[in-house]
């Protein structure tokens, strides 16, 4: 057993005094007056050894008393004894290389090999950076260690430490010495530790921690963007976070110009593919570049299988789309979106959707039982009934991301839209899975979002004809969005590093990425459907910026790598959330020009226990002194 605080253990002194009151109180002369002979025998009685033996357990009680206070402060660690820890132990130091660390990494640097430095010359040493799994190499001197350090390089994302800890056996492997201590460099974020409670403390001897302050408050970031367009123009909107008040310049295509924090807009030509969004006159860099690849939704095929009115093809010259009616099956392995009325769709269409497609369909405008059972929908839905509807009804939007623009916030719902629509009839289903995108005023559904198969459906719950929706305000906003969401491709191409995300792309050949600035390659794991692939990119340590997502023989997009917001923006964690997760820590810092160790205060698991003792100790001590002089007052008369 070792000690963490044994300089506490000089208060096993006060032993003495307990054992000095005990034979003080046993020497003392007792006098007692009488007045019969008979109570000479019952003071006898008293006296006999049975009953002293109760005087010496009143002695234990208040040296194991004693005793626990002073452990409780000395704070006993079973494991490896102190002689043997004395003699050398095997030190990973793991050392956060996230962006955030971007603009203290010298000044972290320098502090690392300080620690080194002042380390016991008998530890060795295995270093492992955060952008990695992989330890740097085996166990070796300090001397070497500060070597490497030479080659280590800030990086685009950081695996979180608590992750890379949870393999304690595998980081201390061909390990020289039993005592397995870690020192974590790290400015401590959230994001960059993770959750600690998956690090097993009992891996551990020891855990140090190096804290590098990263000056985070006031910094500069965009949390989100949303592009789409508009006529001949993207319009890209962006959140800019930063201190209040200020002006910052953000740049964009060799464009300056000042925005104050807060949801702000910039538009590109129509024929732009890329954006790139930089702010000037932050103090903290590494977050100031944000890069997109700008898609255009609108290459997706569509079939229209709707009757065709002046409003419809305004529509489309509006979404800049040509739809056309598939003949034959080429044609329906070209398209992505159909639309349709429910009673007159293709035989081939439920194999289509289940495959990948997206069917967005009209009820007719009789909809009968009989009607409704012919349509292929109705294997998973049914029919309860329809009402007429004689006057124009107000409708909103259902919160969630179908609808959402930059953010919707959970306090201010979506609102009822002012126009009404015009609708003659609304029908009701039954609907096992899906959720509703529209509702009326009274709730309503108006408009189903079904998943079928690898496909979706959406479905209307009012006839195309004679509602007035060509005509409505909200065919043009509804149907971009119905476009958007039933295509596989985005509008902006952007990720956050660190965070998996999948893509779809239309392509013939697997998809691999390569980065334009270094002419680095990466092959994302991919899977193919139909005519698409499916890639997923963003949980590996790449550099950031834009990539080309191409085959062997052309590009098929552009996608940004960004840093992730968490980097900008995550809490620090302080002493105590180490303290209360019961692991064996303490803190070096910098005090002055020199490093000073503090170590932290004592988990509740770890001296609770030790706590408990000391107050049944002492509740039997007072109970059994208590019992102690029931005998010499039971004496007298």
């Amino acid at each position: 057993m070792s000690f963490l605080s044994p300089a506490f253990l000089w208060g096993l002194v006060a032993l003495a005094v307990p054992v000095i009151v005990h034979f003080f109180y046993l020497r003392r002369a007792k006098k007692y007056e009488f007045s019969q002979a008979a109570l000479v025998e019952r003071l006898r009685q008293a006296s006999r050894p049975y009953l002293r033996l109760r005087h010496w357990i009143l002695l234990l009680l208040r040296l194991g008393a004693v005793t626990a206070i002073v452990l409780l402060f000395a704070r006993p660690k079973v494991g490896v004894s102190a002689s043997l820890a004395s003699e050398g132990a095997s030190v990973l130091v793991v050392w956060d290389v996230s962006p955030s660390m971007m603009p203290v990494f010298a000044q972290s640097q320098a502090l690392l090999r300080e620690v080194l430095q002042k380390a016991p010359p008998s530890y060795e040493y295995r270093l492992l950076t955060t952008d990695s799994y992989l330890p740097k190499g085996g166990f070796v001197s300090a001397k070497l260690l500060m070597e490497r350090l030479q080659e280590v390089q800030p990086a685009s994302m950081g695996y979180p430490i608590a992750t890379l800890l949870e393999r304690g056996a595998v980081l201390f492997a061909n390990a020289q010495y039993p005592v397995h201590k870690v020192y974590i460099l790290s400015d401590f974020q959230s994001s960059s530790i993770g959750d600690i409670a998956r690090i097993p403390a009992q891996a551990f001897s020891e855990i140090v921690l190096i804290p590098v302050s990263s000056p985070l408050a006031g910094n500069a970031y965009i949390d989100s963007l949303l592009a789409f367009r508009e006529g001949s123009e993207w319009r890209v909107r962006f959140h800019l976070h930063g201190t209040p008040g200020r002006l910052y310049t953000i740049r964009t295509k060799g464009l300056a110009r000042s925005f104050l924090p807060g949801i702000q807009e910039v538009r590109f030509p129509a024929e732009a593919t890329a954006l790139e969004i930089q702010i000037e006159g932050d103090e903290l860099p590494f977050d100031n570049v944000i890069t997109a690849g700008l898609r255009d939704v609108h290459s997706a095929q569509i079939g229209w299988g709707m009757p065709t009115e002046p409003s419809v093809e305004k529509l489309h010259q509006l979404l800049g789309i040509q739809p056309k009616p598939p003949r034959n099956s080429e044609d329906w392995d070209d398209l992505s979106i159909f639309v349709g009325l429910l009673s007159s769709l293709p035989d081939n269409l439920p194999t289509w959707v289940a495959e990948g497609g997206t069917l967005i369909t009209f009820p007719p405008a009789e909809l009968s039982p009989a009607v409704w059972q012919r349509t292929f929908l109705s294997a998973e839905l049914s029919l309860l009934g329809s009402r007429d509807i004689p006057q124009p009804i107000a409708f909103r939007p259902v919160e969630g991301p179908f609808w959402e623009s930059v953010f919707i916030r959970a306090e201010s719902p979506p609102a009822l839209l002012a126009e009404p629509l015009r609708l003659r009839k609304l029908y009701e289903f039954r609907v096992p899975t899906g959720q509703p995108l529209l509702l009326s005023e009274e709730g309503m559904p108006l408009l189903w979002e079904l998943p079928w198969g690898k496909g979706r459906v959406y479905l209307f719950t009012f006839p195309w004809e004679g509602s007035g929706l060509s005509r409505h305000s909200l065919l043009v906003p509804l149907f971009a969005r119905l476009y958007q969401w039933g295509e596989r491709a985005d509008f902006l191409w952007a990720i956050e590093a660190g965070r998996r995300r999948s893509f779809t792309l239309k392509c013939t050949e697997r998809p691999r990425l390569r980065h334009i600035a270094t002419g680095t390659e990466y092959l994302p794991s991919a899977e193919r459907k139909g005519a698409f692939w499916q890639f997923s990119f963003g949980d590996q340590p790449l550099p950031l910026g834009l990539y080309e997502v191409r085959g062997e023989s052309q590009t098929y997009a552009l996608l940004g790598l960004n840093v992730s917001v968490e980097e900008s923006s995550a809490p620090i964690l302080s002493s105590e959330v180490w303290e209360k997760a019961g692991l064996p820590v303490r803190l070096v810092e910098w005090s002055g020009d020199s490093l000073q160790t503090r170590k932290l205060g004592w988990a509740w698991r770890d001296w609770h226990l030790w706590l408990l003792l000391t107050i049944l100790l002492l509740v039997g001590e007072t109970f059994w002194a208590r019992r102690l002089l029931r005998p010499s007052a039971s004496t007298l008369p």
